[in-house]
């Protein structure tokens, strides 16, 4: 009876699948080592299937469709939290219309684009959007939402963070360029080209392409 037990244990371990072996990735865990990651490469997605972001970076693994249904939401949010309201870093929507996150050392770069007025910006623009960035513009600051706000803000015409309202609604916080600059003190040291040139530079050290900017769907 020993003999065929061990022959069945036996036969049975050659035909049982062998387990992968388990591959081990560094996740980046805290808001401090994405702003090293963040500094070292001037520009981070908050989510992008392609180019390095921030929801990959910790959860080891690009995810499909919203971040907020995976097991890390709580830690991805605390996390997005603590970037956004980080002073080294400005929240804009530069890369393929999508929250990106922007180090100190680019802002002048994204400045001096996104005050060129250059026909990229305004070309075709709808009359709503076009009087909404004339409102921000004499206002400063005020609160929108829907297309017509996204569209000027994906155009780097103005400023725009999403916020919570008192009322528990969620609206962007739209501010013009000019107010943001004195602001944080970020000084006008480049012209138009020179910084279009350096963040296309920037995007294509990561695997990007020039349509993923704004200006370069034209």
């Amino acid at each position: 009876m020993q003999v065929r037990s061990w022959l069945f244990s036996w036969v049975a371990a050659i035909h049982m699948p062998s387990r992968p072996t388990p591959v081990i990735i560094q996740l980046v865990e805290t808001s401090e080592t994405l702003i090293a990651r963040l500094h070292t490469l001037g520009i981070l997605l908050q989510q992008d299937p392609l180019l390095p972001n921030v929801v990959t970076l910790m959860v080891g693994t690009p995810v499909r469709g919203s971040w907020w249904t995976h097991a890390s939401a709580h830690r991805i949010y605390d996390c997005l939290n603590e970037i956004t309201q980080h002073p080294d870093v400005l929240v804009t929507r530069l890369v393929r219309g999508k929250i990106t996150f922007v180090h100190r050392r680019l802002w002048p770069d994204v400045l001096a684009v996104a005050c060129s007025h250059l026909p990229w910006q305004v070309a075709g623009l709808s009359a709503s959007a076009h009087k909404l960035y004339e409102e921000v513009e004499r206002q400063g600051i005020l609160l929108s939402s829907g297309p017509k706000a996204k569209e000027i803000a994906r155009r780097l015409l103005v400023h725009d963070e999403q916020v919570h309202t008192p009322a528990g609604h969620h609206e962007l916080r739209l501010e013009s360029w000019s107010l943001w600059a004195e602001r944080v003190t970020c000084p006008r040291t480049r012209a138009a080209s020179e910084g279009a040139q350096q963040l296309e530079a920037v995007l294509r050290a990561l695997d990007g392409t020039l349509a993923m900017l704004p200006w370069g769907k034209q």
